[in-house]
C-alpha cells in the first residue's frame, strides 16, 4: 500500500485581485523527496508556496498535510500544521529581526510550539546551531553580524527547531555565491538523509535543480507543463517550454524568443498558457483548448497537445508526435 505524500496540492488557484496567478496546480511531494519548482520569473512559484504555507489566499483547490486538509489562512490552522510546515525565505533578513540575538530567534519557536523552558530551550539552541555547522558562540550575535549564508543558516535552523516534516524552499539559495551555495545544499541534504525531511525546493537555476532534486514541476504562467523524475525531464523533456527553458540555461541559440503577436494570446481562461512562446503551436487549437495531460514515462507526465512518444527502455530520447484531433 503506497504511503500518504507528506503533501498533496490538488488543482490549487490563486489570485492578486481580479488576475488568477497560480492556475489547477496539483502535485504531491513523497516523505524525504525533493520536489524543485522550476520557471521564470512571475511564473507564480513564490504564489504557490506562501499559498501553500497558509500566506495567500486560496480561491480554489485543496493542500492536504499527510492527507489531513489543511487549506485555511496560517492563522487559523491548528499548532501542529503549523509546526509541521515551515517556509524558508529567499531573503533571511526580511524574516530575521535584526533586534533579536541568534538565541532568542531560534528558541521562539521552540518556545511556541513545546513550551521549553530557559536552560533546555539554551541547550537545545546550541544543539541546533552545531546541525547547522555554526558555532555555538553565535547564539549571542545579531543578524547584522552575520554573512548571507550564515543568517541563511540560522533561518534553516530557526526551521528545524519547529520539527517539520516539509520545507518550503523559496530561492533559498539564489543570493548566495556558488562556493556558499553548495555547502546550504550539502546541509540540506545532510538533513533529509537523517530525518526523511521533505522539501517544495523553489528556484530558477537549474544546474542547481539537477544536482539537488529528486523530481522536477516546470511552471509557466502559473500552469504545470511538466513534471517527472530530474533525470527524465532533463534528458528526454518533452514540453516545448521545458526544452526552451534547458536549451536558454545551456545558451542555445534555440532558446532565443521574440515577443509574439497580439493574436497568438490564448484566449482567457483558455488555450495553453505556452501558446505565445512555443515553436510547435498548432494555432487555434493551442489557443482555444486547454490541453491535455500525457504521460510521457514512468512518473513523467506533460500538458501539451503534442502527445510525446514514450522512449523505448534502451534510453534512446523520445521524439514528439502530434496527438490525434
Amino acid at each position: 500500500m503506497a504511503q500518504t505524500p507528506v503533501l498533496a496540492v490538488e488543482g490549487l488557484s490563486c489570485h492578486y485581485g481580479d488576475r488568477e496567478i497560480v492556475s489547477d496546480l496539483s502535485f504531491e511531494i513523497a516523505h524525504g523527496e525533493t520536489l524543485a519548482l522550476v520557471g521564470e520569473s512571475g511564473s507564480g512559484k513564490s504564489t504557490t508556496a506562501r499559498a501553500i504555507a497558509g500566506l495567500h489566499r486560496v480561491g480554489r483547490g485543496r493542500v492536504l498535510l499527510d492527507g489531513v486538509d489543511v487549506t485555511r489562512p496560517a492563522e487559523r490552522r491548528p499548532r501542529e500544521v503549523r509546526q509541521a510546515m515551515q517556509l524558508i525565505f529567499q531573503n533571511p533578513d526580511s524574516s530575521l529581526n535584526p533586534r533579536h540575538s541568534v538565541a532568542t530567534l531560534i528558541g521562539r519557536p521552540l518556545q511556541l510550539f513545546f513550551g521549553i523552558g530557559r536552560t533546555e530551550r539554551a541547550r537545545a539552541v546550541r544543539q541546533l546551531l552545531q546541525t547547522v555547522h555554526l558555532p555555538e558562540s553565535y547564539a549571542e550575535r545579531v543578524p547584522a553580524a552575520l554573512s548571507g549564508g550564515e543568517r541563511q543558516r540560522i533561518a534553516i535552523a530557526r526551521a528545524l527547531a519547529a520539527r517539520p516534516s516539509l520545507l518550503l524552499c523559496d530561492e533559498i539559495v539564489s543570493a548566495l555565491d556558488v562556493s556558499v551555495q553548495a555547502t546550504i545544499l550539502d546541509l540540506l541534504r545532510e538533513l533529509q538523509r537523517i530525518t526523511r525531511l521533505s522539501l517544495l525546493f523553489i528556484t530558477h537555476d537549474l544546474a542547481v535543480v539537477r544536482w539537488f532534486a529528486d523530481r522536477v514541476a516546470v511552471l509557466y504562467r502559473g500552469q504545470l507543463c511538466e513534471i517527472g523524475p530530474v533525470r527524465a525531464i532533463f534528458e528526454r523533456a518533452a514540453h516545448p517550454y521545458t526544452k526552451l527553458l534547458l536549451a536558454a540555461a545551456t545558451g542555445a541559440t534555440a532558446a532565443r524568443r521574440t515577443e509574439p503577436p497580439p493574436q497568438q494570446a490564448a484566449l482567457p481562461g483558455r488555450g495553453c498558457p505556452c501558446v505565445d512562446i512555443c515553436p510547435a503551436n498548432l494555432g487555434a487549437l493551442c489557443r482555444e483548448t486547454a490541453p491535455p495531460w500525457h504521460t510521457a514515462g514512468t512518473e513523467h507526465r506533460v500538458r501539451c497537445h503534442i502527445a510525446p512518444v514514450v522512449p523505448a527502455r534502451t534510453g534512446i530520447s523520445g521524439q514528439l508526435a502530434r496527438s490525434a484531433p
